[in-house]
This record gives structure tokens, C-alpha cells and sequence, in this order.
């Protein structure tokens, strides 16, 4: 029997945390769409002994991220930050797409934390949380800059097809 391979590719993007957001870490969770793919953490500055990765996640810098996936469909699912000793964690929809055997820039993530707040659940459970606003910027020159200051000695045609913010 053939083993299935799937082509992949390599995206890139630009975050910008602002307001309650600016914090220890962030943990984007980002969540393949069809048969073949997977979810997985991406969280943006931590300490490995703040997260629990357990292999399901990858730790990048503040900053720029590159990440080599699976062609397809993809969703950043939740944004979540240390609240104390858990996580405030907050639904978000963001898609992107990975082209096979292609470098993608995915543009300039900006997420403004506005606001604190604390829900109640009907058993004694408080659980933090922040209200939020999302724009996807296009920062191409300095994106592409950044991608080959990052890996000089790829000389690869970069394409740009900006996330996009689902309401």
C-alpha cells in the first residue's frame, strides 16, 4: 500500500500584541480544515516551563513566524494569555491558506486586548477573559525583507495572500 504524502509549503506572518494582550505569551491555536490535517499551538514567547506543549506545539519569538505545513485550508481558532495560574482564552476565527511547494506571506496580525472581564459558570467557576479587536495589515516589503534576512540562501519567489478575519 503507497503511504500518502502531502505537498507542503511555508508561511509567514507578522504579530502585533497590544493592550491586555501584551503579555508573557500569547497561544494561538490553529486548526486544519479537511480530512488530512491537524490543530496544533502556536505560541508566541514563552518559557517552556510556562506551557504545556506535550509535542502538539511550536514556540516562536515575538515578532515574525514561519511555519511548514501541509497544503490547505487553515484557521487560527482561539487566542488565549496566562491569567495567573490558567489561561484566558478566547475564540477567534482568522483563515489562511498553505499553497503546495510555495513560500506564502500572510501579512501583519494586529490583536488590540481592550478589555479584561470574568465569567461566571453555573458551578462556582471564574473564568478570565478579554474582548478584542483584529485587522490584518499588508507589510509586504518588510515581510519579504524579513523572510530573506531570515534565510539568505533561499532565492524563492514569495507570494502574499493576507489572512483573513472572519465576524
Amino acid at each position: 500500500m503507497r503511504e500518502y504524502v502531502r505537498r507542503r509549503g511555508v508561511v509567514f506572518a507578522k504579530t502585533d500584541f497590544q493592550g491586555v494582550l501584551q503579555a508573557t505569551y500569547v497561544r494561538l491555536r490553529i486548526a486544519g480544515e479537511g480530512k488530512y490535517t491537524h490543530s496544533f499551538y502556536l505560541d508566541i514567547e514563552g518559557k517552556p516551563e510556562e506551557n504545556s506543549l506535550s509535542g502538539s506545539g511550536k514556540m516562536v519569538k515575538p515578532g515574525y513566524f514561519f511555519i511548514e505545513l501541509p497544503a490547505g485550508s487553515y484557521r487560527i481558532s482561539s487566542i488565549a494569555i496566562p491569567v495567573g495560574s490558567t489561561l484566558a482564552e478566547e475564540d477567534i476565527s482568522i483563515s489562511f491558506e498553505v499553497l503546495p511547494n510555495a513560500v506564502v506571506y500572510m501579512g501583519t496580525l494586529k490583536v488590540v486586548g481592550t478589555g479584561e472581564r470574568v465569567k461566571l459558570g453555573g458551578v462556582p467557576v471564574i473564568k478570565p477573559g478579554f474582548d478584542y479587536e483584529t485587522a490584518v495589515f499588508d507589510e509586504r516589503r518588510e515581510g519579504i525583507y524579513a523572510f530573506h534576512k531570515r534565510y539568505p540562501d533561499i532565492p524563492v519567489e514569495i507570494e502574499t495572500r493576507l489572512m483573513r478575519v472572519n465576524r
